[in-house]
């Protein structure tokens, strides 16, 4: 067991510690003019320390064998002789305070670093051979030698670690290392580097983690898991470098072992202060660290003696010298894959020269240069870390447990127990409440009726499941179960009606919200778990990480059902890591992940068709900006990013309560900064969010009156129709045709044909025109539950339909709808291909009458004029808008009402008016007015046509004998400018950015100039509509939208 002891108190912040290599002086510095040596050989040295007083503010120190070096605030780079308080010397004076300090093994190299991007190294035997480093940005955080000599390397708050040659002393960058986002100087975020003792690796501490990166392909190798998100800050081997200790920005300090590098073999919260530098005892069983308070630490006994010792130096090697290089080249090939694997830096090897059991270690050889060509390296990847959404890690005694769109939850740790506060954003909706916890839970998901608690084995506690509703009827609602011994919970989720506990085991259990287990089932090693509705989300390890994937698996389970509805791999590279998952405010599955992407989950109720896409990158927010700041989600809905905006340098949000930002959806297509690049991102995404409202639909919602998937396609068609105006504009025809096929409505095609027009490019026009020929044809064609039947229903949401639906709207028996098609549909002719609707033109003979004539139909059928699409008065129709009288029976052999019946519904919509009739009528009607207009002033049958229209003008108005002649030539006016306008309506909300060019003239409102013209054609349009009328005819096929129902008067 690890003992705390305070050794040493100064004045001010502690701003370094160090010990001599052989252990013979301990030495501490503080910000307040004072730096303190203690002899460790005497007795009592603690209470009588060599004190030096300095002229400057000490920010950095580093211990050499019998030397002391130390940088200022002020610039000044100084030299002490260990135990001599009066010796002092200048070694640089830098313009810049000075952060860090690096002495390499030799100690002939002094490295320096200050607020400027530069780093000096300074020869301390030959002061004219010292040189600069100019690869950095910014401020240099830290730096570490190679222990052989060959390399460097300095991390600075660009965000960037490089490698330096030391013994080329080439200027420039040997390898750049991306590491995080730039910071400041007053980051907390210090990102620390070291070197392994035998230098095969070295270490780099991220924003939570710490990443090894092997010294040959200086790749990420594997990574020290610190369990929490605080920002690591120190980082010290141990001098045979079996133990690595790290300490963060607040209060955390850590040890790993070498081989365990998941979960720290020791985690120790500091009390006091914040924690500055650590340093390993070099001849005990100790660590040493300083905080910001003045005091000195020291951690005794950290380390198990079943885990061996931190300060066993390696012994000489009896056989070195016995085999050189030319001989090892000489070996058989099991020699040569040897040495590869341990080149490689692989572990089985690896171990067994740094970690035997016995103590008796073998000193490392360094490997030719020769065999490092030839020898190809295996970096060793780790594993996903486990984690809660909305979860973060404790600070200050506080951490949130979970925090979403419902509200959040927050425990207080005092020791012995917790207090753990529930809050919701909605106040009236929900009341919130506390209680006093004292199984120290460590995850919480907060649902729609009830919390979520779990907590893992501790101190011979076992694992606990604990669910607590928020208001109910019932007695002793709330719930608690234990796990047997040696099982964990490693993730929770709640959704409408369950609560879904994964564990250690790779077991799945399923609970009721009354507590009754309900299933069980393994999936293997899960990291994480959301709900939503009656489904749930599970990641887990799919196996060990490869190059360039993390290897994570997904599955959606039906809990109701308990069936599997969708699986696939995690879009997830092996330099990023998940940091949340969750579903949208719709049901859509979605994860984000620390690189600033979330990525939906389309098709997901398509069989084996799901597909992540990111639909949001944070990365191209404020792509100006200097600071990017780090986004906590907590959120997602079909238009933004609900989440938080954490401070400069921190990734997860603070107390008290931050503010909640949202972020409209981006994704990161190319070329947004031009408009054209703009267009096609909104386009894409308003395509994916209406394709899964469409699947959400079809799924279930049969019943919905709403018209939510055609307002997503008419934002589409108008985005579209912005592309084509552009297009246009630039000449470029065949990507203005492409845009063309995107469009969703046969009305959006005919607004193109304008935009078109406008630009005088009218072969362009009649590839359009065909383009709406062929749209047509498939639509006619088009099966329209095909697409249904691969959307998989949703329990949940396909509720059935009211019996007052039922009584009202009947499907006819398969036998009925056999018998009227041979009774009403004799006639039958090819369905015209530019008839939108699908419906039959039938010409009638010329002695036939629309009046007078009667239908070949047989018995019952209706006058030869019925067209079941005209409009029905109220009276006269009990079901949808232009399909007549629905027949009402009491059959028993009647279907009830299907999704098919939806689909009718929605096309009555379309089939309700005849446009093309109403349009052919409202011409005629207008061209007689005109003649009649022209008759009654005494027009002229020649070329004064175009004079006779400025007699419609107001001034010609005016000059009328009577105020009713006037009132009427308005009204006229007024009605053609309607339908000027309501032919234009399209292009001019799809087209509003054009440059006010001259406007395409609408068909309708152009007369001919001469009398005879005009007579001319009025007799076409009136022999046109005499000879046309419409006439209903839906197919035979069993799927067509129209088959089954009965109109009367057919």
């Amino acid at each position: 067991m690890a003992k705390i002891a305070t050794r040493w108190v100064l004045s001010g912040e502690i701003t370094g510690v160090g010990f001599t290599p052989d252990g013979s002086y301990a030495v501490g510095a503080s910000e307040n003019f004072a730096m303190h040596m203690y002899p460790q050989k005497e007795a009592k040295s603690d209470s009588n320390p060599i004190e030096v007083t300095t002229e400057e503010r000490i920010s950095c120190l580093v211990v050499a064998k019998d030397k002391v070096y130390t940088g200022s605030t002020e610039g000044f780079v100084r030299k002490y002789d260990v135990g001599d308080p009066e010796s002092l010397a200048l070694i640089i004076r830098c313009d810049l305070p000075v952060r860090c300090l690096a002495l390499s093994r030799d100690e002939r190299h002094l490295a320096v670093g200050t607020e400027g991007p530069d780093i000096k190294i300074i020869d301390l035997e030959d002061a004219e051979k010292c040189w600069s480093f100019k690869g950095h940005k910014k401020a240099i955080n830290a730096l570490s030698f190679d222990p052989l000599g060959q390399f460097m390397l300095s991390s600075s708050c660009d965000g960037t670690v490089i490698v330096w040659d030391i013994k080329s002393k080439d200027v420039r960058p040997n390898e750049v290392i991306k590491v995080i986002e730039p910071t400041s100087t007053e980051s907390m975020t210090r990102i620390p580097v070291l070197w392994h003792p035998s230098s095969e690796f070295f270490v780099i501490g991220k924003d939570k983690d710490i990443a090894a990166h092997n010294r040959h392909t200086w790749k990420k190798s594997f990574t020290y898991r610190t369990g929490t998100s605080q920002p690591v800050r120190c980082v010290a081997f141990s001098p045979n470098g079996r133990f690595l200790a790290a300490s963060s920005a607040t209060s955390e300090l850590w040890v790993w072992q070498y081989k365990e590098k998941e979960s720290p073999l020791l985690s120790h919260n500091h009390a006091n202060g914040e924690i500055t530098s650590i340093a390993w005892v070099p001849s005990a069983n100790q660590l040493l660290y300083g905080d910001t308070v003045g005091k000195v630490s020291c951690l005794d006994n950290l380390i198990n003696s079943e885990k061996g010792t931190p300060f066993d130096q390696p012994k000489p090697d009896p056989l070195e010298g016995l085999f050189d290089d030319a001989a090892v080249e000489d070996q058989g090939i099991e020699d040569k894959e040897m040495a590869q694997d341990y080149a490689s830096g692989d572990e089985s090897l690896g171990d067994f020269i740094v970690e035997d059991e016995t103590g008796t270690y073998l000193e490392k050889k360094p490997v030719s240069a020769m065999q490092k060509s030839t020898l190809k390296t295996q970096s060793v990847k780790e594993l996903h870390p486990r984690f809660q959404s909305g979860s973060t890690s404790r600070r200050d005694d506080r951490r949130y447990l979970a925090f979403n769109l419902l509200g959040l939850i927050t425990s207080v740790s005092h020791g012995t127990h917790a207090t753990v506060s529930v809050e919701f954003h909605d106040k009236v909706a929900h009341r919130g409440f506390h209680f006093m916890d004292n199984s120290h839970y460590s995850m919480a998901c907060l649902g729609l009726s009830g919390t979520l608690f779990a907590a893992v084995a501790k101190d011979g506690n076992p694992s606990t499941v604990f669910y607590k509703t928020y208001d109910s009827w019932a007695t002793k609602s709330e719930w608690q179960v234990y796990l047997p011994d040696g099982e964990n919970v490693t993730a929770i989720a709640l959704n409408a009606e369950s609560a879904i506990v994964a564990t250690s085991r790779g077991y799945v259990r399923i609970f009721s919200q009354s507590g009754i287990q309900r299933a069980l089932f393994s999936v293997g090693s899960v990291i994480a778990a959301a709900g939503k509705d009656d489904l749930v989300i599970l990641i887990y390890h799919q196996g060990e990480p490869f190059q360039g994937s993390q290897n994570l698996g997904y599955s959606i389970y039906n809990v109701e059902s308990g069936q599997r509805i969708q699986h696939g791999a995690m879009p997830v590279t092996d330099d990023a890591f998940i940091s949340w998952l969750g579903f949208s405010e719709g049901g859509i599955p979605a994860f984000y992940d620390d690189k600033g992407v979330m990525f939906v989950l389309n098709y997901y109720r398509r069989v084996d068709q799901g597909q992540w896409v990111p639909i949001l990158d944070t990365m191209l927010i404020d792509v100006e900006s200097d600071f990017r700041p780090h986004y906590w989600p907590i959120g997602l809905t079909d238009q933004a990013l609900t989440c938080i905006k954490c401070r400069r340098g921190e990734y997860e949000p603070s107390y008290p309560k931050p503010v909640v930002t949202e972020l409209a959806l981006k994704m990161p297509t190319l070329y947004q900064d031009t408009q054209t690049g703009k267009h096609e991102e909104a386009w894409l995404r308003h395509k994916i969010l209406a394709g899964l409202t469409k699947d959400e639909k079809m799924a279930g919602l049969f019943g919905r009156t709403d018209n939510a998937v055609a307002k997503k396609e008419l934002e589409m068609d108008k985005l579209v129709l912005q592309m084509i105006d552009l297009a246009c504009k630039d000449g470029r025809t065949q990507k203005a045709l492409d845009l063309t096929a995107m469009l969703c409505n046969l009305r959006s095609i005919d607004a193109a044909v304008k935009i078109a027009y406008h630009n005088n490019l009218h072969s362009l026009m009649e590839r359009m025109n065909q383009v709406k020929e062929i749209r047509m044809a498939e639509e006619q064609e088009k099966d329209p539950n095909a697409e249904m039947e691969t959307v998989m229903a949703n329990p949940v949401l396909a509720t059935a339909p009211s019996t007052k639906d039922q009584s009202v709207y009947k499907i006819s028996s398969r036998e009925e709808e056999q018998a009227l098609e041979r009774r009403v549909f004799q006639r039958k002719e090819p369905i015209q291909a530019n008839d939108p609707f699908g419906r039959r033109v039938v010409k009638e003979s010329n002695g036939s009458s629309r009046t007078g004539g009667q239908n070949s139909t047989g018995s019952g059928a209706g006058p030869a004029g019925a067209n079941p699409f005209k409009k029905k008065s109220v009276s006269d129709s009990t079901g949808p808008k232009g399909f007549g009288r629905v027949v009402m029976e009491d059959d028993p052999n009647n279907l009830p009402i299907t999704r098919r019946a939806t689909d009718v519904f929605q096309a009555a919509e379309y089939l309700a008016a005849d446009e093309q009739r109403v349009r052919l009528e409202k011409e005629l009607s207008r061209q007689e007015d005109v003649l009649r207009k022209r008759k009654a002033n005494g027009a002229p049958s020649g070329n004064g046509g175009q004079r006779t229209l400025s007699m419609f003008s107001k001034p010609a108005a005016a000059s009328t004998s009577t105020s009713a002649e006037a009132k009427r030539l308005k009204t006229q006016r007024d009605e053609d400018a309607d339908m000027e306008m309501d032919a234009d309506d399209m292009l001019e909300d799809a087209a509003g950015d054009s440059d006010g060019g001259e406007e395409a003239v609408p068909a309708s409102a152009v007369i001919p100039e001469t009398q005879e013209d005009l007579e001319e054609s009025i007799e076409h349009t009136r022999g046109h509509l005499e000879k046309t009328h419409v006439e209903l005819s839906p197919a035979r096929t069993s799927s067509s939208v129209l088959s089954g129902f009965k109109f009367s008067g057919a």
